[in-house]
């Protein structure tokens, strides 16, 4: 079976997840923080400019094309395997969609120590998560 994957730039927010922020009033209010992403997404999810100036974008490895918004790419693979593929597609998009407008993007102190992710995941051994 195919499975085409579209790739699509996120908006993000340039301040820091640690930096205190009013949600009712501002740039950080829920509703002007909801307008901005539906403005992104109408105009294609173009890629991101820096506040410091310069775009920041990524390129294909083998021909340097420029990975743009709305590019697609087709993985084969079996039914059962595309099934368990476009669940956790959704699962990272909502969780890469909330740490980008977060403010969570590129702040990997934040994230826990890997003994501490080792032991979250023993819990997890012989749990069948239906996969």
């Amino acid at each position: 079976m195919e499975v085409n994957i579209q790739f699509q730039w996120l908006r993000r927010r340039w301040a820091k997840p640690t930096d205190h922020m009013d949600i009712t009033v501002g740039e950080n209010s829920m509703k002007t923080m909801a307008e901005s992403q539906i403005k992104h997404v109408k105009q294609g999810c173009p890629l991101l400019t820096h506040p410091d100036g310069g775009k920041i974008a990524a390129v294909r490895v083998g021909d340097n094309m420029p990975l743009i918004s709305g590019h697609t790419f087709i993985l084969t693979m079996s039914a059962e395997d595309a099934a368990k593929c476009k669940i956790m597609l959704d699962l990272q998009w909502a969780l890469i969609t909330i740490a980008a407008m977060s403010g969570g993007a590129e702040y990997p102190e934040l994230l826990p120590s890997v003994d501490d992710f080792d032991a979250m995941m023993q819990g997890t051994a012989g749990v069948d998560l239906g996969f």
